[in-house]
């Protein structure tokens, strides 16, 4: 189990299915990072506004939109161009829309927790 003495890794994963969310939320927590979740782009932005992830895990397909529009506005302001992105999807072209919207990183949903870690370590070494 990784454990952080000081200011662990703040995560954040968008996404509109709730019960992903609970599993990423539960399983990063034991492993010892700090987690934020949005089910939908207005929560995200509010969470955004009031501390920057060290990595952010962002849906493709959330209801009303498009993930890989959203990774591209957040990749061209200026306040979260820096944020490392990881995009979720279980559309097989989920890497290929990666590379166009800026995505630093992709999994595939469902997904497993050790690949998820692997893209934290990835980033964030």
């Amino acid at each position: 189990m990784d454990t952080f003495v000081n200011n662990p890794p703040y995560l954040i994963a968008a996404d509109d299915e709730q019960d992903l969310l609970t599993l990423f939320e539960v399983s990063m927590k034991a492993k010892g990072y700090t987690v934020g979740i949005s089910t939908n782009a207005k929560n995200l932005w509010a969470l955004l506004r009031r501390k920057l992830p060290d990595v952010l895990f962002l849906d493709i397909q959330m209801e009303g939109v498009n993930g890989g529009e959203l990774c591209q506005q957040i990749k061209k302001k200026k306040e979260t161009a820096g944020i490392p992105i990881v995009m979720l999807s279980a559309n097989d072209n989920v890497e290929e829309i990666a590379k166009q919207c800026g995505a630093d990183g992709f999994v595939h949903k469902p997904f497993k927790t050790e690949k998820i870690l692997q893209e934290i370590k990835r980033i964030l070494v």
